[in-house]
C-alpha cells in the first residue's frame, strides 16, 4: 500500500542521515 511505501521511504532517509553522521564521526576519530 501507499501508506507502507512512505514508511519505507522515511525509514531509509532516516538510514541515510545515521549512515552520514557515523562517515563524519568516523573521520575524527
Amino acid at each position: 500500500s501507499a501508506q507502507y511505501l512512505t514508511m519505507t521511504k522515511e525509514l531509509y532517509t532516516a538510514y541515510e542521515h545515521v549512515k552520514e553522521v557515523f562517515n563524519k564521526v568516523g573521520d575524527k576519530l
